[in-house]
């Protein structure tokens, strides 16, 4: 493994990664915001659960998208199934986000295609704000908040 660094194109430092070239697929990167986002979804979400759950972890990966642009977007290549660190800090963060989706007592594939759904919702918001994608007056807090609610009313009814 070598360390490079991530930059934004103003030439923001956003720390460094370590670069895992195992396997046989494409470039898997071991970021260490896998480790920070599932601390901090850790610490907020003790004692929550269901809708109050779901918006902590929603709210707390759309502060943590926003500070740390060049990390979030590393984060959605999924590492290689050889990449044992990879796969170790993938693993951790989808046990996170399970955990928040607990009491929508999901299992299996439907815990899975939950994630999927979640992880989506989550990041397309995240990119489409960090573009300027929404630019009317209303609220993107205000849309947030309502994107997360109908979030929960269907994990609620997901089987």
């Amino acid at each position: 493994m070598r360390s490079v660094e991530v930059h934004r194109e103003q030439g923001q430092k956003h720390g460094p990664i370590a670069v895992s070239s195992s396997g046989t697929g494409p470039l898997a990167l071991c970021v260490p915001g896998m480790g920070e986002t599932q601390a901090a979804f850790r610490h907020l979400m003790q004692g929550l659960a269901g809708a109050d759950a779901l918006h902590g972890l929603a709210e707390t990966f759309r502060a943590w998208a926003t500070n740390h642009p060049g990390r979030h977007n590393a984060i959605q290549t999924a590492p290689d199934p050889d990449d044992k660190d990879g796969q170790a800090a993938a693993t951790e963060l989808f046990e996170v986000k399970a955990a928040a989706l607990r009491a929508y007592e999901l299992v299996g594939d439907d815990l899975t295609d939950a994630n999927r759904f979640l992880r989506s919702t989550l990041h397309g918001y995240a990119v489409l704000e960090a573009s300027s994608g929404f630019k009317q007056a209303r609220s993107p807090d205000t849309t947030f908040s309502r994107i997360v609610d109908a979030l929960d009313t269907v994990l609620r009814n997901w089987s």
